[in-house]
C-alpha cells in the first residue's frame, strides 16, 4: 500500500470527525471537487476551443470539433439544469428525475460515449486508451443508474464536471493526434 493510500483516507476521516455533520462535510468536499474540475475544464476549454484541429482533412476536423464542442456544451447545460432544480444540491431524486429514462439522460450518455470513443481511437498512450475502454459502457440504463440514481444533486453535478474534464482531456488527445498526423505528412514529403 502506498503512503497516499494511508494519508488521504486519514485526512478524510479526520475532517469528517472534526465537523458537526458528516453529511455537510461530504457535501462540502464534493462542491470543492466540482469547483476544481470546473476551473480545470474552463482553463483547458478556453485554450483548446480556440485551437483548430490540424492534420486531418477538413471534414474529419469539423466532425471531431462538433462532437467535442457539442459534448462540452451539453455537460454545462445539464449542470445548469441540476443547479436550477436544486440550488442547495441536497435532493436525492433531482438528478434521477432529470436523467434516468429520459431523453436528456440518453443524450448525456451518447455524448460521453462518443467522447470516450474518440479517446480510444486517437490516444497514443496505451494506458490512457485502456482507461477510456474501461469507462465506456454499452448498457445506457445501467450506466445512468450507476451515476445518478439516489445521488444528491451536488454529487451529480460533480460527476458531470468530471465528464466535462474527460472531454477536455480527449480534446487535447485529438489535437495531439492531429499534430502527429501533420508531422507524419511533412516528414513523408
Amino acid at each position: 500500500m502506498r503512503l497516499s493510500e494511508y494519508i488521504i483516507p486519514g485526512i478524510l476521516l479526520f475532517s469528517l470527525l472534526s465537523c458537526n455533520s458528516p453529511s455537510d462535510k461530504i457535501a462540502e468536499q464534493f462542491k470543492k471537487i466540482d469547483e476544481q474540475l470546473q476551473r480545470s475544464d474552463d482553463s483547458i476549454d478556453s485554450i483548446t476551443q480556440k485551437m483548430k484541429i490540424v492534420g486531418f482533412d477538413q471534414s474529419t476536423a469539423d466532425s471531431l470539433t462538433g462532437i467535442l464542442n457539442g459534448a462540452s456544451v451539453y455537460f454545462q447545460n445539464i449542470k445548469a439544469e441540476l443547479e436550477n432544480i436544486d440550488r442547495k444540491g441536497e435532493k436525492l431524486d433531482a438528478a434521477e428525475k432529470l436523467l434516468i429514462k429520459t431523453p436528456k439522460g440518453d443524450s448525456l450518455f451518447n455524448h460521453l460515449m462518443s467522447v470516450y470513443d474518440l479517446g480510444i481511437k486517437y490516444s497514443a498512450d496505451s494506458i490512457r486508451r485502456q482507461e477510456f475502454i474501461l469507462l465506456k459502457m454499452n448498457d445506457k440504463d445501467k450506466w445512468l443508474e450507476k451515476h445518478f440514481k439516489k445521488v444528491p444533486t451536488f454529487a451529480a453535478k460533480t460527476m458531470v464536471s468530471k465528464f466535462g474534464n474527460d472531454c477536455s482531456t480527449v480534446r487535447m488527445i485529438v489535437a495531439s493526434a492531429g499534430i502527429r498526423e501533420l508531422k507524419n505528412k511533412v516528414i513523408s514529403e
